[in-house]
């Protein structure tokens, strides 16, 4: 009896840590082309159909992230370049928001990051132009924020960059903001 109710015990202290540690947000990868050695191959394009937009093609290029429904196309963000596009349910709605590093810039290149909402048409930008550079990397397909502590070097080995998840939080004003949680 004694062995069962620790059995019981300890599987009750499981279940409550189970979302204990660090926070994460799964995420599957359609293009990454920022942390890897592949070269990005700027005349290249990749598509996508998801079973959650039926009739919907999703188009990447080095230069932007498009969808095109019967005649239309809309591009959804652009980039300097795209470098990265990770798919994940952000706003809890059991579609995909397309989440994505994207580079500006000539002389002075800032990387943020973008995430566009099909479902409701939404964009949300967290960036920091100047000041630090914000990058997702993919590993294990859980999604995280890099934000470096510097402009352009969040790559060095001496710089401690911070990380933490994406988020999307009310603003105050009755809309969402992109944000990155610690």
């Amino acid at each position: 009896m004694k062995k069962r109710n620790l059995l019981i015990l300890a599987m009750a202290f499981l279940l409550l840590c189970a979302g204990c540690g660090e926070k994460s947000i799964q995420a599957e990868v359609w293009v990454d082309y920022y942390d890897t050695d592949d070269m990005l191959l700027w005349e290249e394009s990749k598509t996508l159909t998801l079973p959650e937009f039926p009739g919907v093609t999703f188009t990447w290029t080095s230069e932007e992230v498009t969808a095109v429904s019967g005649d239309d196309t809309t591009i959804l963000f652009q980039g300097m370049p795209v470098c990265n596009v990770y798919l994940c349910d952000l706003t809890g709605d059991g579609k995909p928001e397309f989440c994505a590093t994207v580079s500006f810039g000539s002389g002075i290149v800032d990387d943020h990051i973008v995430v566009y909402d099909y479902a409701s048409e939404a964009s949300y930008i967290l960036e920091d132009r100047g000041f630090h550079d914000y990058v997702l990397i993919g590993k294990n397909n859980v999604l995280q924020v890099v934000k470096s502590q510097n402009p352009g070097i969040i790559h060095e080995k001496e710089e401690a960059p911070e990380r933490g998840i994406l988020s999307l939080v009310p603003d105050g004003n009755g809309n969402l903001q992109l944000v990155m949680e610690n």
